[in-house]
């Protein structure tokens, strides 16, 4: 959840990630899963993860059955490397044995809601391990939910794991928050409004933006990894609860039940009567993949 105190001024915004180097084989897989729409995250270690190729082999066909064909799996203590399809996407897993970019965790970490004492692991991390999976007709909450099992799978094998972090949510979600979301599946997998936990870690609940003591913009940065835009609220501090929730509610309401929100139109919550418009301030930070709806009441 976003609870970053992030001034405003004038065209101020995050610094670019800077680019960091994989191995060869890495590269070019993940180079050829970049080319189509993916869901990604990391997992991050507080060591070289130590991974057994035939008992993790069996935990992941337990997982996933079926539903997973592998081309490619290989782990030694230098990299791991898992490469196949799963219904129909193209799905990767590589290790990335080497601290996870400092200048991509000085964006994420100080909008996530935990203790200063579970960010400062993050920071010293000393391998990470992605998973990737390309999204084609397969509904996204599915597909994250086969890469949460893959996790889970990675975890039960080795138990030097931190958390995950998913940077293009700009959010991160700490090792004991995972039951959570296992406890959530079967209601996530069946129904219509997806539950509180998988949601808010999954897109960051939202970022905050403040602007001068008395305004703060409530911004949404997960929202496009389920091909949805982004939302945003111009309001005060205290408001932060109340509108976590309603940005809960429209997005169980376009993604759950194929509401088609935009600009002009308007919606109620309960009591609250909300008006969408478009998104006419600090562009370069509220835009989303699929546009940035302003939510206001009225």
């Amino acid at each position: 959840m976003g609870l970053f105190s992030k001034f405003l001024k004038g065209n101020d915004k995050p610094e670019p990630t800077q680019p960091y180097e994989k191995n060869e084989t890495i590269q070019k897989a993940q180079a050829e899963m970049d080319r189509q729409e993916s869901i990604s995250f990391m997992l991050l270690y507080k060591s070289i993860p130590k991974l057994n190729e035939e008992s993790l082999n069996k935990r992941i066909s337990e997982a996933l059955g079926d539903a997973l064909s592998i081309d490619m799996f290989y782990t030694d203590e230098k990299s791991m490397m898992l490469s196949g399809n799963y219904l129909g996407n193209k799905i990767m897993v590589a290790g990335l044995y080497f601290t996870y970019p400092q200048q991509v965790l000085d964006q994420v970490l100080p909008v996530c809601h935990f203790s200063a004492d579970d960010k400062s692991k993050f920071k010293h991390s000393k391998a990470h391990v992605l998973f990737s999976i390309n999204t084609g007709n397969t509904p996204p909450h599915v597909l994250y939910d086969a890469l949460m099992q893959l996790v889970n799978a990675f975890v039960a094998e080795d138990g030097n794991a931190i958390g995950l972090v998913i940077e293009s949510a700009m959010t991160a979600t700490i090792l004991a928050s995972l039951p959570k979301i296992a406890e959530e599946r079967q209601e996530m997998l069946t129904e219509k409004s997806m539950p509180f936990w998988s949601w808010f870690s999954f897109t960051g609940g939202f970022v905050k933006y403040i602007v001068d003591s008395n305004t703060i913009w409530y911004v949404t940065k997960g929202n496009h990894q389920f091909g949805l835009p982004e939302l945003a609220y111009k309001g005060s501090a205290t408001e932060g609860n109340d509108t976590l929730m309603t940005f809960k509610a429209l997005f169980s309401y376009m993604y759950g039940y194929g509401a088609k929100l935009a600009a002009g139109q308007t919606a109620e919550i309960g009591e609250t009567n909300l008006r969408f418009t478009e998104l006419t301030e600090y562009a370069d930070l509220f835009k989303g993949k699929y546009g940035t709806l302003v939510v206001s009441k009225t």
